[in-house]
């Protein structure tokens, strides 16, 4: 088994990006892999800020908030344009069928103005490099 199938077993992958002069920050995503590479979903647009400067990112697979990371790997991060939208959320909904869509319907919506909220999310590409070497950043972001 391969590191992509082994992350794409987890249901989440911890995404660490770096801002010029920070240790990193570490986000839960939504994610599925699509032939060599990593496509995820984030809400926050503080992650484009960081990537486009600086697309280097560590990726580690978990199924729970709060689990331990598994395998560590660097990888390199570019955002994807708005046009791969309907292509990533199908490849979403593929892979965690109605987990996604109640999680979408029920928790989401509470926010006004939730169809542009969706416009909004960030589509992340991310091809894996190697394993890291050093120990992944072990907190997630509040906002993750």
């Amino acid at each position: 088994m391969d590191a992509l199938d082994a992350l794409n077993r987890r249901h989440f992958i911890l995404l660490t990006s770096y801002a010029e002069r920070d240790a990193g920050i570490v986000n839960r995503l939504w994610f599925t892999v699509e032939g060599s590479r990593i496509v995820a979903l984030s809400s926050q647009g503080s992650e484009a800020e960081r990537i486009r400067p600086e697309p280097r990112v560590l990726v580690a697979g978990i199924d729970r908030p709060g689990d331990t990371p598994g395998t560590t790997y660097e990888g390199r991060a570019r955002i994807l344009p708005a046009s791969d939208r309907r292509r990533v959320n199908r490849l979403l909904n593929r892979k965690y069928g109605w987990r996604r869509r109640l999680f979408r319907s029920l928790l989401w919506p509470s926010r006004i103005g939730e169809r542009s909220r969706w416009r909004r999310d960030l589509l992340i590409e991310i091809e894996l490099l190697e394993p890291h070497r050093g120990p992944h950043v072990a907190r997630e972001s509040r906002h993750g």
